[in-house]
């Protein structure tokens, strides 16, 4: 009884990570191209990332700055302050400064899940601004940060594990093998 319960959790797990895999292509805008190394972001009304995006953020990697990166416009021009990215374990979390240069006064933070910078999944997550508080935030990135533009801490998620990281965990703890 064990065995077939172990296999009807595994075949709910695949088939939810099929969904979620399917489903992460679905999402983005297509009337919006940034330029080439320029990033896009959209954040939407509700959890689902469904509908149309409430408004869009572009940014790019910092030159020569380890782990930061500034917010453009589609084009990549600068258009005001930086943010950096440290991962722990699965999770990224980010400082936004004040400045292009992640110098300055942080003036809002959050941590996202690093899948979010890898895959066109959907995320939400607390954000939390100096002035204001914090909000849950509905975002979906469009694309995915091309390896080179990684942060130091942050490693390669690839495959079935950037859609859905669980089944990895229930995969070890089920079989004991990968």
């Amino acid at each position: 009884m064990a065995a077939m319960s172990s296999a009807i959790v595994l075949s709910s797990v695949t088939i939810l990570c099929a969904f979620t895999l399917a489903d992460a292509t679905i999402h983005g805008d297509a009337d919006v191209a940034p330029s080439v190394n320029v990033y896009l972001g959209m954040a939407y009304p509700d959890s689902e990332c469904s509908g149309s995006s409430v408004h869009s953020f572009s940014f790019k990697k910092a030159p020569g700055l380890l782990d930061c990166y500034v917010y453009t416009d589609v084009t990549g021009e600068n258009v005001s302050g930086s943010f950096n990215i440290t991962c722990l374990g699965d999770r990224a979390v980010f400082n936004d400064f004040d400045r292009e240069n992640c110098t300055g006064s942080i003036v809002a933070w959050g941590t996202t899940p690093w899948a979010w910078y890898t895959s066109n999944t959907c995320s939400s997550y607390e954000y939390y601004i100096q002035e204001a508080g914090h909000f849950i935030v509905n975002e979906s990135f469009v694309g995915q940060l091309a390896s080179s533009d990684y942060p130091s801490t942050c490693h390669e998620v690839s495959g079935v594990w950037a859609y859905c990281p669980a089944f990895k965990t229930l995969l070890l703890s089920v079989t004991g093998v990968l």
